[in-house]
């Protein structure tokens, strides 16, 4: 999948698989329940951070003016909004992996 960043500062896009597979879905969640136990006086730098390591691994391309090919969490701009969006992206890649399709009228179901 492809996701357009909305940042001026970081215009481009990144690229990941079509979906997410099993160990980068148990590995998110991991991620997801570490950030949920930040106190909320951190701030959510510390909340995205947690999720960093597993977003940028969840990457097969990065497309985003200033950024190296490789992408690390050493190297990534401190940039709240570009972390956000990033974050906020591979979110929709777990979102989009686990929902229902749309069944077709006419068409088998997996009910049926």
């Amino acid at each position: 999948m492809e996701f357009v960043s909305p940042l001026k500062r970081w215009p481009g896009k990144i690229v990941t698989g079509e979906y997410m597979d099993f160990a980068y879905l148990l590995k998110w969640e991991a991620a997801l329940d570490e950030a949920q136990k930040i106190d909320k006086k951190d701030g959510i730098n510390e909340f995205y951070a947690k999720l960093l390591p597993t977003a940028i691994d969840c990457v097969t391309e990065w497309h985003i003016g200033g950024l190296p090919d490789k992408v690390t969490p050493t190297n990534f701009p401190a940039s709240a909004r570009l972390l956000a969006w990033l974050c906020e992206s591979i979110t929709k890649l777990y979102e989009t992996t686990n929902e229902e399709p749309t069944p077709k009228e006419d068409g088998p179901s997996l009910t049926s």
